[in-house]
């Protein structure tokens, strides 16, 4: 449920203010760290501000989303990238971009990052060669965009806090259209607005407002806006059925769909292709060069830190032979219980077979899940 979910929780935000001073505390580390490693050099370099990083920010969004929509699997162009695929990784996307910057790590593999992340997630199998396959650019570019998304997948992970599940509008939109067509008589056909309203959520999304309501509010100022441009009103839906035994909730939702409103009209006019040029040529002097995958510092990043996954492994030797005897001694253990409990159940009744662990069988297996061979609490599963 999103009422209990870590996306209200910890990436709903109050107000825009709330998202302005993230990244301008995410723009002004980058610059601090830059200039206190190399102050000569950092003189002269032109850092974007927070505000202009936002700017690249809201162009890279919509490429990512153009990209969702152009993908297709190399074996079967019919095949084509789910919304929710597109909508997650826009989620990730923004998240990402509140508490690190543009200047640290470029957009450009962020993006692929997310968007091969959220595949995973909302479960849209696609391997990373068929993945980069609709990357355009030569070979070489393709190969370094495969390598830089398997390299940094576990820290973007990392920086949205293990926070995965994304809750989406189309889900409470699907929930509209149902109530819509069950128990209200003014319009005729709700079906006729279902273009206009994945219009107006395409929009939502290359904004904040994900960042800042709830899904059902995105997907209610979605209808109500494709309706009144079909020349409907669906104010007495609202106020009549929809909401008709909590009216004290009304004046804050109409105060949301208002905002949604306003969000999605400021989308509509961006930045002209020359800033965005102008952007992205001052983006690239004064990239982190660690992080920066064309460059000859991240690549012996990338070898020290392989050589020392090697040289450190997950468990010692002696650790996995300790855990392999317990595993052993558990499964055993475990089996004389099962017959035990079959034997029973025969005598007993069916009642009996679904009985837990003795207290004894259960805390031996308790000692070897704290002992590192499961661990049942780090889960990102959020719902």
């Amino acid at each position: 449920m999103f009422g209990s979910s870590t996306q209200l929780q910890s990436w709903t935000f109050q107000n825009e203010q709330g998202l302005q001073e993230l990244r301008k505390a995410a723009n002004e580390d980058y610059v601090r760290k830059q200039v206190n490693s190399d102050p000569d050099s950092s003189e002269q370099l032109d850092f974007l501000s927070a505000e202009e990083e936002l700017v690249i920010v809201r162009v890279y969004v919509k490429r990512l989303r153009d990209f969702c929509s152009q993908f297709r699997d190399p074996r079967d162009a019919r095949i084509r990238m789910p919304i929710y695929v597109s909508t997650a990784a826009t989620h990730y996307f923004l998240r990402f971009y509140l508490y690190n910057s543009v200047m640290d790590h470029h957009p450009k593999y962020v993006m692929h990052t997310c968007i091969y992340l959220a595949c995973k997630i909302e479960e849209f199998y696609v391997t990373i060669n068929d993945y980069v396959h609709n990357v355009p650019g030569s070979a070489k570019e393709k190969e370094l965009t495969a390598s830089t998304i398997l390299n940094s997948e576990l820290q973007t992970t990392q920086e949205l806090q293990f926070h995965l599940i994304i809750h989406q509008p189309y889900r409470p939109l699907e929930g509209l259209f149902i109530d819509l067509k069950t128990r209200y008589k003014g319009l005729q056909d709700a079906e006729a607005l279902r273009g206009a309203v994945e219009l107006f959520l395409e929009k939502v999304h290359l904004t904040d407002a994900p960042l800042l309501f709830s899904p059902s509010q995105l997907s209610l100022a979605a209808v109500t806006t494709a309706a009144s441009k079909l020349g409907q009103n669906l104010d007495s839906y609202v106020t009549d059925i929809l909401f008709v035994d909590y009216p004290q909730r009304l004046p804050p939702l109409i105060d949301a769909v208002r905002k949604i409103k306003r969000f999605v009209k400021g989308a509509e006019s961006g930045p002209d292709d020359a800033l965005i040029a102008q952007l992205e040529e001052r983006l690239n002097a004064c990239l982190n060069c660690l992080n920066d995958p064309t460059t000859e510092q991240y690549r012996i990043k990338q070898a020290r830190l392989e050589k020392d996954d090697e040289d450190f492994p997950l468990v010692s030797s002696t650790a996995a032979v300790e855990n392999m005897d317990l595993l052993e001694g558990t499964h055993e253990r475990l089996q004389e219980h099962e017959e035990s409990v079959t034997t029973t159940s025969v005598e007993d009744g069916p009642r009996r077979s679904s009985r837990r662990l003795r207290s004894g069988d259960s805390a031996f297996a308790r000692r070897v899940m704290d002992g590192g061979i499961i661990d049942d609490v780090d889960c990102i599963l959020d719902d």
